[in-house]
């Protein structure tokens, strides 16, 4: 399967697709080769503007958001994980790394995080997300969510939202601006 129609595949667009998900994972493509697809289909299927940018702090996610006059509403962090068997281990994150990124999206950029992970399993595949503010929140309350020892931080999948939710949450960004805190 090739990239386009693996991303095609995870965000549905106004047409259904003929062709669905294979029963087994054809992949081997990494994080940016998914964001640069990603970003390309939801421009050409919604009209969202995903840009690349060269933050100038490590912590600061690699894509942003635009909407026009409205500058930017949101940005976004990629992964990409495939396998046989999907486990919840395997949208770990670095720990520190997250947490920079949640509290730099919160002090300094003053706008969401959407942490995209695509999936490409023999038994789950498609677009999964949360946000900053869903990884803070857990953060402070679920001790659960995250290994000290491994510095490691565990995304709870049940709790995820799919395209759909993330196209709701973008459309009323579009629409509304970001609220400010």
């Amino acid at each position: 399967m090739n990239i386009a129609l693996f991303v095609a595949q995870c965000c549905p667009g106004k047409e259904p697709l003929q062709e669905s998900l294979p029963p087994a994972r054809q992949g081997g493509f990494d994080a940016d080769a998914i964001a640069a697809e990603f970003a390309g289909y939801i421009k050409k299927s919604f009209q969202y503007n995903l840009c690349e940018w060269e933050p100038d702090n490590k912590y600061y996610p690699k894509y942003l958001l635009l909407g026009g006059d409205k500058g930017i509403l949101a940005y976004a962090v990629f992964n990409y994980a495939e396998g046989d068997t999907f486990q919840k281990e395997d949208l770990a994150m670095p720990l520190h790394d997250t947490i920079k990124i949640v509290r730099y999206a919160s002090s300094r950029l003053d706008r969401p995080v959407f942490f995209l992970n695509f999936l490409n399993y023999a038994d789950q595949a498609g677009l999964y997300f949360e946000t900053s503010d869903q990884i803070k929140d857990r953060l402070f309350h679920d001790t659960n969510c995250a290994d000290q020892e491994k510095d490691l931080y565990y995304p709870d999948f049940s709790l995820m939202g799919g395209f759909d939710n993330l196209r709701n949450l973008w459309e009323d960004l579009k629409r509304n601006g970001v609220r400010q805190r």
